[in-house]
C-alpha cells in the first residue's frame, strides 16, 4: 500500500481472506503508523480490534461522549462519527489531542 502524503490520513483496509472486518490504518506522520483499528460501522468490539476514539466536549468542557472512526462504508460522511453500539466491549484507542481537530474535519468521499 501506498503511503499518503498529508497527514494525518486514515485508509479503510476492505475485508479480505486473512481479515473478514472492515479496518482502518492511521498514519499520523510518514514515520508514525498505527492500527489495525476496527471500522465497522456496527460492531461491538468482539472483532478483537480497538476502536479509534475521540472524546467529545460540550461548550462547558464536558466530555459527553466518545466518536469512533467508521470506515467508508458510511459512503459519504465524517470518518469520526457517534458510536452506533452502546455497550462497545472492545478496547478503544484516543486519537492523541494535537490531531483531534484534524480528525474531526476528516470526511469519507
Amino acid at each position: 500500500m501506498k503511503p499518503p502524503t498529508k497527514f494525518p490520513a486514515v485508509r479503510h483496509i476492505r475485508p479480505t481472506s486473512d481479515c473478514n472486518h472492515d479496518t482502518l490504518l492511521v498514519w499520523y506522520s510518514a514515520e508514525r503508523q498505527e492500527g489495525p483499528f476496527c471500522g465497522g460501522t456496527w460492531c461491538n468490539g468482539d472483532c478483537g480490534f480497538p476502536a479509534l476514539t475521540m472524546p467529545v466536549q460540550d461548550p462547558y468542557g464536558n466530555v459527553y461522549r466518545d466518536k469512533k472512526a467508521h470506515s467508508s462504508y458510511v459512503a459519504c460522511g465524517r470518518v469520526m462519527q457517534q458510536f452506533r453500539i452502546r455497550d462497545w466491549i472492545g478496547a478503544k484507542v484516543e486519537v492523541p489531542e494535537e490531531y483531534r481537530e484534524a480528525f474531526g474535519k476528516m470526511m469519507w468521499w
